[in-house]
C-alpha cells in the first residue's frame, strides 16, 4: 500500500512536470525563436554569430584537422538525435577519467531538422539537393546519402569509409585494423537514442536510452583509441529531440 501511495505522487508530480514542460516552457520557448527568427530575417540567412553551422561540419571539423602534420585519419561518431544535454554529460564523463581530454561545441543544426538532412549536411559536399520523382533521400552533389552503403560510395571520394557502430565493435583488432588501414576519415554511424524515441512502442523509454548510449559511446570512443590507434575522434549528431510523453 505505501509503495502504491508513493507511486500516485510520483505520477500526478509527472503529470505537472510534464504540462509545464509542454504547455508553458516549449510553448513560450518557440514563440522566443519565432520571434528572433523575424526580428534577424534567419529564415533568409540561417546563421548565427559565432556557431559554425552543420553544413560546415566536414571543412571545420573534419578536412582542417586531416590538415594538421600529426594527425593519419580522423575517426567522426555520428549518434542519432543526441541532443546537447546528453553530449554535455558525455563530455563530463569522459573528462572525468585520466586518458583523454573532451571538448564539448555547438552548431547550428539544418532545417528542417531531421535525419535524412542531417546525416547528408555532415558528410562532403558543395551541394545538397531533392529529387522530388525519387523519394525522401538527401542528393550529396547529386548522389543519394541514405542508408550507410550510399555515405560509404559518397566518402569514399575523400579516402573515407562509413561502418555501423555495431560493425565496428564485432571487428576483431587485426580486421579493424586491415580495415582502415587505407583510409584518411571513418564515418562510424551510431543508433541508440532515435531507435528507441522513434517508435511509440518504446518511446517512454527514451530517458534510458540516453544513458545506454552515453554507456556506448564511452566505450565506442575508447575502443577507436585503444584499438584503431586513433588520437582525434570528433562525435556529433545529425538532429536532437524534444522529449514529451503525451501525444503531440
Amino acid at each position: 500500500a505505501l509503495f502504491s501511495k508513493g507511486a500516485e505522487i510520483l505520477r500526478q508530480l509527472d503529470e505537472e512536470i510534464e504540462k509545464l514542460y509542454s504547455n508553458w516552457y516549449l510553448y513560450e520557448l518557440g514563440l522566443a525563436w519565432d520571434s528572433h527568427i523575424g526580428k534577424e530575417n534567419l529564415m533568409e540567412s540561417w546563421q548565427l554569430s559565432g556557431i559554425e553551422n552543420q553544413y560546415q561540419f566536414y571543412e571545420q571539423q573534419v578536412k582542417s584537422r586531416l590538415a594538421e602534420k600529426q594527425t593519419k585519419r580522423v575517426f567522426v561518431i555520428i549518434s542519432d538525435a543526441m541532443r546537447f544535454e546528453v553530449a554535455h554529460e558525455l563530455t563530463s564523463l569522459i573528462n572525468s577519467e585520466k586518458r583523454f581530454k573532451a571538448k564539448l561545441g555547438s552548431q547550428l543544426g539544418v532545417l528542417p531538422s531531421y535525419t535524412q538532412l542531417g546525416m547528408a549536411s555532415l558528410l562532403p559536399h558543395s551541394g545538397l539537393s531533392y529529387q522530388s520523382d525519387k523519394g525522401s533521400a538527401v542528393y550529396v552533389d547529386g548522389q543519394s546519402s541514405q542508408g550507410l552503403d550510399k555515405r560509404h560510395a559518397i566518402l569514399q571520394k575523400v579516402k573515407g569509409i562509413a561502418v555501423s557502430a555495431k560493425d565496428l565493435i564485432a571487428w576483431s583488432n587485426q580486421e579493424g585494423r586491415d580495415r582502415v588501414r587505407d583510409a584518411e576519415i571513418v564515418y562510424i554511424y551510431h543508433d541508440t537514442i532515435d531507435a528507441v524515441g522513434d517508435k511509440s512502442a518504446t518511446e517512454d523509454r527514451t530517458i534510458e536510452a540516453c544513458r545506454k548510449a552515453i554507456d556506448e559511446l564511452i566505450d565506442l570512443v575508447t575502443r577507436v583509441i585503444n584499438r584503431l590507434n586513433a588520437s582525434r575522434v570528433v562525435l556529433t549528431a545529425d538532429h536532437g529531440f524534444l522529449f514529451r510523453q503525451k501525444a503531440m
